[in-house]
């Protein structure tokens, strides 16, 4: 599928692997630091929706409530919260919540993150 390209392409380019942590607080040699904003994104998000359960929070995503959060939804979250995004760091981001990299991030999949 495209999605799965473009993120094996992205992860390529940053020379990220599956076994790179996310929760690094500085980038190795050779490994492009934007994509260790990531962790402080994420830190972000859980401010700013504090006090919301996990439903909550997805049904904020899932605008079209088809049950789960695509591309577009998440990146029009980011902009209804006035937070421009690199659009690689964007599709980074959306690969850390989407663990089966299907594209689409599931109440599952948010759950098991944001625990």
């Amino acid at each position: 599928p495209v999605w799965e390209v473009e993120r094996r392409a992205i992860r390529s380019r940053y020379k990220l692997n599956e076994a790179v942590p996310w929760k690094s607080v500085k980038a190795p040699a050779g490994v492009d630091p934007r994509a260790f904003e990531i962790p402080r994104i994420i830190r972000l998000l859980r401010e700013k929706t504090k006090g919301a359960t996990v439903r909550q929070k997805f049904l904020e995503l899932d605008r079209d409530s088809n049950g789960w959060i695509s591309r577009q939804e998440f990146e029009e979250f980011f902009t209804d919260m006035h937070l421009r995004m690199d659009p690689e760091l964007l599709i980074l981001l959306m690969d850390h919540y989407d663990t089966d990299h299907d594209g689409k991030i599931k109440y599952s999949e948010l759950a098991e993150a944001l625990s």
